[in-house]
């Protein structure tokens, strides 16, 4: 879309300027276009803005919360206050961990992909972690105001 051209050419701009190898390069640049968006979006709706961590670090924890700290490093970069952004994680087990560790140092996270009851059986006492869940409600057949987490 053209509106929003001038965007992908900032973040382009800054992951050459950052990175060493074509590699970071690419990721860098990606990370800084999550954020714009999640900046711009910022501007018009109130509340929080959510951005993802890459799904394919869902099973990696370490590798996941350092990823979550760089957003936030370039949301800090461009002035969007912390308060306002939700780091999204996969629910894998070591998504849960890295939720954890993100939340107890004061990050809010906000755990998606979550898809089935055996899921939300199984990491049901670790729910009281994240800021935020999303069940899939066409997915889980037990409507969600019956669903009772112990």
């Amino acid at each position: 879309m053209p509106q929003y051209q001038h965007l992908v050419h900032e973040a382009v701009e800054y992951g050459d300027s950052k990175g060493h190898t074509k590699e970071e390069r690419v990721s860098l640049a990606m990370d800084y276009l999550y954020c714009l968006f999640g900046k711009e979006i910022s501007k018009v709706i109130p509340g929080y803005v959510s951005t993802e961590v890459d799904a394919r670090l869902s099973f990696d924890t370490d590798a996941s919360i350092r990823k979550a700290k760089t957003l936030l490093a370039v949301y800090d970069e461009m002035g969007v206050p912390r308060d306002r952004i939700l780091i999204k994680l996969a629910s894998t087990w070591e998504m849960f961990r890295a939720c954890h560790q993100l939340e107890k140092e004061g990050i809010k996270t906000n755990m998606t992909l979550l898809f089935s009851m055996t899921q939300v059986r199984s990491y049901s006492c670790l729910f009281r972690m994240a800021s935020r869940l999303k069940l899939y409600e066409n997915i889980v057949q037990t409507p969600l105001y019956r669903l009772e987490i112990t």
